[in-house]
């Protein structure tokens, strides 16, 4: 299962049914108030810029965006934020192990930014893309 929309509150649901841990959000503010994310290597990132969400990567976090992470623990974070605000790292992209599947948690603006123009939306559309394929395998036994 993908989720792209109201991340914060499926991780309260899924947290009152023992599969992650939730202690809140980590909101950034809308105007890079002491806040970044950094992305590490992995499969749902393939063909895209790992490290510093920089350039390549502003569709998704520019400035009048809803910036926000999760606090979880339990899960595998793929795309992680800090801010200067609270002094605990957040998940923006994370994976939850559910059963023999999985979850994806995202609190990037990937609905909004899906159909962005040619150039600065080719990132959104290559994420989402890998976010499909790479959810179309099985997941690996536990």
């Amino acid at each position: 299962m993908l989720v792209f929309f109201r991340a914060d509150v499926w991780a309260r649901l899924l947290a009152e049914r023992g599969l992650v841990q939730y202690d809140g959000r980590l909101d950034h503010g809308r105007y890079w108030l002491g806040g970044g994310f950094v992305a590490k290597p992995h499969p749902i990132l393939n063909g895209l810029p790992a490290g510093a969400l920089g350039r390549p990567w502003q569709e998704l976090v520019q400035y009048g965006a809803q910036r926000f992470g999760l606090l979880l623990s339990g899960d595998e974070t793929v795309i992680g934020c800090v801010s200067g605000h609270q002094f605990r790292p957040g998940t923006a992209l994370g994976i939850i192990p559910a059963g023999k599947g999985r979850i994806v948690l995202s609190t990037l603006d990937i609905l909004r930014t899906l159909n962005g123009p040619p150039g600065p939306g080719d990132v959104v559309r290559k994420l989402f893309t890998n976010l499909l394929s790479w959810g179309a395998e099985p997941a690996p036994a536990r």
